[in-house]
């Protein structure tokens, strides 16, 4: 068999700028489709809010759903930097797209911390999309050949279009102590329930899945502690995922910024003597308190990659502190970015408050993604801080 070369990171960018400009048009319609009030048909599927399936076979195409694979996989084992930068090109376009491929990027980055034969069921089908959650919310039983499961999860991005599932669980063992785990188990083995019911990244495939006795095998079930703490040549999950979700965020923060310069160029600021938006003063210190925040969010990002490269180019491995920094910079470049769409979003007038104005879309993706978890600005604001006193985090996911 022919085993084609691996393309670089930076071939891995162009070909995620092509898809976003192919993506370019379809998203308000995605958006449109999956809105809670929308008079549009739903299409045949309990989940409408699901990407378009012409956008996923065009991401698959262009091999986004390899980016994170191991090599010996076929996949492209793509290094932070490419990461970041691809999602923020998808975002560009089409925040759902983006933090849909995020989400399966993160999975399977976990899921290369699995044993070999977990990594081969996952792995060996070729092109695969993964979703996951990280959140303990379904109890397992050892069974002797591996573990029952029993639990539902909520709101799980890209989880409606994904073939695997990366889930949390509380496990007890023989002795009734209760330890967090992770577990691979086919989308086909679970059942999918309830759409995305949040205001922005509509389309991104988001649902909430039900165990019920789910049985996993012993080698597809990981300790979570070894999955946050990663190794010298595996970055933690929680730092990964932080990449994805910054790169994402960035290129939301960069489309507001196209979107308002596309929008200022024509038609008069309404009620004024102003010829056009970009002549008045308001708007000109808004665009450059936007622009600054997000060249500042562009700095966070870039230093967060280059913090999982240098550590794995070093072969290092993680301080307490550095995956708290992670989190902490991912927050904010939400923070920014967020602050940047509704700067620029403010700038306009009563004519610009339209469903189909991206600028509203934009900012109602970033407020969506800078309310998750692991990116929420000020609980990972809190947590670094924590550690920079010198004290214990508050929480298991760092």
């Amino acid at each position: 068999m022919l085993k084609l070369p691996t393309p670089s990171g930076a071939e891995l960018v162009a070909r995620a700028a092509d898809l976003a400009r192919a993506l370019r048009g379809r998203t308000a319609r995605a958006e449109r489709d999956s809105a809670p009030n929308s008079k549009t048909p739903p299409p045949k599927s309990p989940h409408p809010e699901t990407l378009h399936p012409e956008i996923l076979d065009a991401m698959t195409l262009a091999g986004v759903y390899r980016l994170c694979v191991p090599a010996r996989f076929g996949g492209y084992a793509a290094d932070a930097g490419t990461v970041a930068a691809v999602a923020a090109e998808l975002a560009g376009a089409d925040g759902a797209a983006s933090w849909a491929a995020a989400a399966s990027w993160s999975a399977a980055w976990a899921c290369a911390m699995f044993p070999g034969q977990a990594q081969e069921d996952v792995f060996s089908g070729g092109d695969v999309r993964m979703s996951g959650t990280l959140r303990p919310t379904a109890m397992a039983f050892e069974t002797g050949e591996g573990i029952e499961v029993n639990g539902r999860w909520g709101q799980i991005a890209g989880a409606a279009h994904s073939q695997w599932q990366l889930i949390a669980a509380m496990r007890v063992g023989a002795d009734g102590r209760p330890t967090h785990v992770l577990a691979l188990a086919r989308t086909s083995d679970l059942k999918l329930v309830d759409g995305w019911d949040a205001p922005g990244l509509r389309g991104c495939g988001g649902a909430g899945i039900v165990a019920d006795h789910l049985f996993v095998p012993a080698h597809r079930v990981l300790p979570l502690r070894d999955a946050l703490r990663g190794s010298a040549s595996h970055a933690p999950l929680v730092p990964f995922a932080s990449v994805c979700a910054a790169g994402a965020a960035l290129g939301l923060a960069r489309a507001a910024r196209e979107a308002f310069a596309e929008r200022v160029t024509y038609g008069r600021l309404a009620d004024t003597d102003y010829e056009s938006r970009a002549a008045a003063p308001t708007t000109h210190l808004r665009v450059a308190d936007a622009t600054m925040k997000i060249d500042e969010a562009e700095f966070h990002t870039r230093r967060l990659a280059g913090l999982l490269d240098g550590k794995a180019a070093r072969g290092e491995d993680w301080s307490l502190a550095e995956r708290a920094r992670a989190r902490a910079e991912a927050g904010e470049v939400c923070r920014l970015g967020r602050l940047a769409a509704d700067t620029l979003a403010a700038a306009g007038d009563e004519t610009s408050v339209r469903d189909d104005e991206p600028l509203h879309r934009i900012a109602r993706d970033l407020g969506t993604l800078s309310l998750h978890s692991l990116t929420h600005p000020a609980t990972g604001a809190e947590l670094y801080g924590r550690t920079l006193c010198g004290l214990p985090p508050h929480t298991l996911y760092v």
